[in-house]
């Protein structure tokens, strides 16, 4: 912008913006190595050159040493291998030169290469698979692929990223007449869990609804979801409503003919009751509801309501 300035002696050329001056100068490349550059932008902002040559292989393009040499105000070395877009502007602006059309097709081309360098493991690079399937309108594959990285992603405790993997496997199975309502349940209840884990309560509640209305059949499920529904309110202070999900879960499952099964749930509720009663300073209703989850568990074999009941019993006796 400064080197315009001092040609002509004026403002008056200067472009709107930036991202205006980034597109002029990449239109200002040669036709092939213009290509090259947007193409690449598929990939992100660093990419495998080895991925790269697969991308443009189909429209017979190479990233050659000369291309590479046309390119080396926007592209340098990340490492061996490896090229990186010098400003994420850079990249951005490339990749909106791009049709939408081309764009697909530029995605669906990175996920079958990125698949192809995974060795018959494409799960190792499901995130990256995830994201290109899911922009290449590949709904089958991206259901599949973004269910598994969001399982990696809260196995490694990256709330963000399995939330954006449910929402893409969301997305695609409303193009998918084949996925059932019980499985679209169960990604919105795994949504649900990671939004609560990181602190947001009304997106939780929200993801928990839309899999409570998915599981209208499944008394067992829903009571479930009931409970989750409870922790989110309990932890949001809101305990009067956190009270009657639970009590609303126990009475969900009153009438079904596995009494396992309900002495699970129960047990649950009962000891989820006891620690919203011992926040409230009921001591005495706290240890009531404790015990009772502790006898409710031992028919259903619910450990963990066991664990959080003695826990309450151990705190009210502080408390006392």
């Amino acid at each position: 912008m400064l080197r315009i300035v001092r040609e002509t002696g004026s403002t008056d050329e200067l472009p709107d913006s930036i991202g205006t001056l980034v597109s002029t100068t990449i239109d200002a490349l040669p036709p092939l190595a213009r290509r090259v550059l947007r193409y690449t932008s598929v990939l992100g902002r660093s990419f495998r050159i080895s991925t790269a040559r697969e991308v443009l292989a189909d429209d017979a393009l190479r990233l050659d040493a000369a291309t590479r040499v046309l390119l080396r105000d926007f592209l340098e070395e990340s490492g061996t291998g490896v090229l990186r877009f010098r400003t994420a502007m850079v990249r951005d602006v490339a990749y909106d030169g791009l049709s939408y059309r081309r764009r697909e097709q530029l995605h669906r081309r990175a996920a079958r290469a990125i698949a192809a360098t995974t060795e018959g493991r494409p799960e190792e690079a499901a995130d990256q698979l995830a994201m290109h399937y899911s922009l290449g309108n590949d709904h089958e594959n991206t259901w599949h692929y973004a269910r598994i990285a969001a399982d990696r992603a809260m196995h490694a405790y990256a709330n963000a990223e399995a939330a954006s993997q449910l929402e893409r496997a969301i997305v695609a199975a409303r193009r998918l007449p084949g996925v059932t309502d019980q499985d679209r349940s169960a990604v919105w209840a795994l949504l649900g869990d990671v939004r609560e884990s990181v602190g947001l309560f009304d997106s939780a509640l929200e993801a928990y609804r839309r899999s409570y209305r998915l599981a209208d059949d499944d008394p067992l499920a829903r009571a479930d979801l009931l409970l989750r529904r409870a922790s989110v309110r309990e932890r949001a202070g809101a305990y009067s409503m956190a009270l009657r999900e639970a009590t609303k879960a126990r009475k969900l499952v009153a009438i079904s003919d596995d009494p396992r099964a309900v002495s699970r749930v129960d047990a649950n509720a009962a000891a989820f009751q006891a620690v919203v009663r011992l926040r409230q300073g009921r001591i005495g209703d706290a240890l009531v509801r404790a015990r009772e989850a502790i006898e409710e568990a031992e028919l259903g074999d619910e450990k963990a309501a066991v664990a959080r009941a003695y826990g309450v019993i151990a705190g009210a006796h502080m408390m006392r």
